[in-house]
């Protein structure tokens, strides 16, 4: 079990995220200020960027926590309903992604265009969004790579290379 002082620090941290995204999704990004953020969870400016170096990393961890959540119900999923073929369970991926990203389309469209966890761009270049871009990838071929996995131990995809780099060779070539 995590330490007070751990579990105080958790709650800080969570507290500051909610309040981030309260506030970008009722008053919209731009016009969100640290000011605001601090006031409405009730910290210090240093307490936050002791959690945050910016807005931007704030936003990015909203949209990694949304990818992680994405990979914990395709798990759930793929246990309760494996799929019949890659094929199926790509299609199903696919098709739960976009319905995820369609019920909260505006906030989604503010991860993927305005933080660093899809893509690096503009004032992202050469900051910490290396380390969040990492986090988001992970997470976001992470959940692909269970698709691969299930597949191979079916015997439909070949093994001898990782279900990771299957997952990543598969989305290079949707991007191209």
């Amino acid at each position: 079990m995590p330490s007070l002082r751990a579990r105080k620090k958790e709650q800080t941290h969570q507290k500051i995220l909610r309040c981030c995204e309260r506030l970008f999704r009722t008053q919209g990004y731009d016009e969100t200020t640290i000011e605001q953020i601090v006031e409405s969870a009730q910290v210090s400016r240093k307490t936050f960027f002791n959690y945050f170096s910016t807005k931007d990393a704030a936003l990015a961890e909203l949209g990694i926590e949304w990818l992680t959540q994405q990979g914990a119900r395709a798990r759930e999923g793929v246990q309760e309903h494996p799929p019949t073929s890659l094929i199926d369970g790509l299609k199903r991926f696919q098709r739960n992604q976009f319905e995820a990203i369609e019920q909260d389309r505006e906030f989604m469209k503010l991860v993927f265009t305005r933080s660093a966890v899809f893509f690096p761009h503009g004032d992202f270049v050469g900051t910490d969004s290396d380390q969040t871009r990492l986090a988001g990838t992970k997470a976001f071929f992470g959940n692909l790579a269970l698709l691969f996995r299930t597949a191979q131990l079916a015997g439909q995809v070949r093994s001898d290379v990782t279900a990771e780099q299957i997952a990543e060779i598969y989305v290079g070539a949707m991007l191209v």
